[in-house]
């Protein structure tokens, strides 16, 4: 029993360690912590291995490390395993061995590789209360974090967690006073962004928000969720060249991402890129042939820019290929396109026709 806060200790600090060490950028947990609106909070002290693997998949993940931890001829072991997601084949199996839990989580860490970095903290005691914090219901979990800032004044990931302990509970004035004690300490960037975005999502100041957003982004290259995020909120704000910018990184990571390439489409176009957004939504098309909604959007681009008569042709395409698609919106629009280009007769005739459909 005395070792188990160790198995939630090593998955939170394996990511920092070997953040920028592995031949790829490294997801840290709050990737997955994002999508516990969607997915549902992992229940306390359910093994990562089971209950953790889907959010690593929705997150983009393509690999992951497991393990356990052992008490060995008087010694702490952990065994770890990283395996492919998608084929489930392992890829290979380290061990380390040490007199203590975080001794061996450093040993490990460099056995993954020799440019890893050390865990969040070097003091084992804050350590293991801010990973029993993390497994503990939320009315145990104030006490466990400022024991553990005690102990390490500068724990960044503990000051984090203690903040967002504390947003979730609506608790502002709470949250403000841990973050005013939080920027006297010697914190970690990506700690201190993470701060940063607390304090301006208090504030409610829109610009001040997608700036913090984009440097924890930036920090977090492999948080394609964030990176999603990010992307929509600055396409919501009207900051279109950025959000463009922010979706051909997500959908160079993820290429086959067809929703990145139709949302990349969209914020060229609104940034008044043609070209660009038509490069964006032919790779849609291309990975999506027989959907309805990449013609849908090809139309959508083409009506923006004036371009009625290929809009029109654009729209019924899309209705031929799915008739319901939108409850037959295409042939609205394609109506509309017609009305555009001067064809008043063409116009009532579509619009005629999904009268009659809407009216079924």
């Amino acid at each position: 029993p005395g070792l188990d806060f160790t198995g939630r200790a090593i998955s939170e600090s394996l990511p920092v360690s070997l953040a920028r060490a592995m031949d790829g950028p490294v997801l840290r947990s709050s990737a997955l912590n994002r999508l516990a609106a969607t997915l549902g909070t992992r229940p306390v002290s359910a093994p990562g291995i089971s209950s953790e693997r889907a959010e690593a998949l929705l997150a983009g993940a393509n690999r992951v490390i497991t393990g356990y931890v052992e008490r060995f001829a008087g010694q702490i072991r952990i065994t770890a395993t990283e395996e492919d997601l998608s084929t489930g084949k392992s890829l290979r199996i380290v061990t380390a061995m040490a007199a203590s839990p975080m001794a061996a989580l450093d040993q490990l860490a460099h056995q993954f590789s020799p440019r890893a970095v050390p865990a969040p903290t070097s003091n084992p005691e804050a350590w293991r209360d801010w990973a029993i914090a993390l497994e503990s219901l939320p009315a145990a979990r104030v006490e466990l974090l400022e024991q553990a800032l005690r102990l390490d004044p500068d724990f960044g990931a503990a000051w984090v967690i203690l903040t967002s302990l504390y947003l979730a509970q609506n608790d502002r004035p709470a949250a403000e006073a841990v973050m005013e004690r939080a920027k006297l300490r010697k914190l970690d960037p990506i700690s201190r962004a993470d701060l940063d975005l607390g304090m301006v999502e208090v504030s409610g100041d829109r610009t001040a928000k997608l700036a913090a957003l984009r440097k924890v982004a930036t920090l977090s290259p492999a948080d394609t969720f964030l990176l999603r995020s990010l992307a929509e909120a600055e396409t919501a704000g009207g900051q279109f060249a950025a959000a463009a910018s922010d979706w051909k990184n997500l959908a160079t990571a993820s290429p086959n991402d067809a929703a990145a390439w139709n949302s990349l489409g969209y914020a060229r176009s609104y940034a008044g890129d043609y070209a660009g957004a038509m490069a964006a939504l032919r790779e849609y098309e291309r990975l999506r042939p027989k959907d309805a909604n990449p013609s849908d959007s090809i139309g959508d681009l083409n009506y923006s820019f004036r371009k009625f008569a290929d809009a029109a042709a654009n729209y019924l395409e899309a209705e031929k290929k799915q008739p319901d698609f939108e409850q037959h919106g295409d042939l609205y629009k394609a109506a509309w396109a017609k009305f555009r280009t001067g064809d008043k007769q063409g116009a009532d005739s579509l619009f005629s026709q999904f009268r009659t459909e809407r009216s079924k």
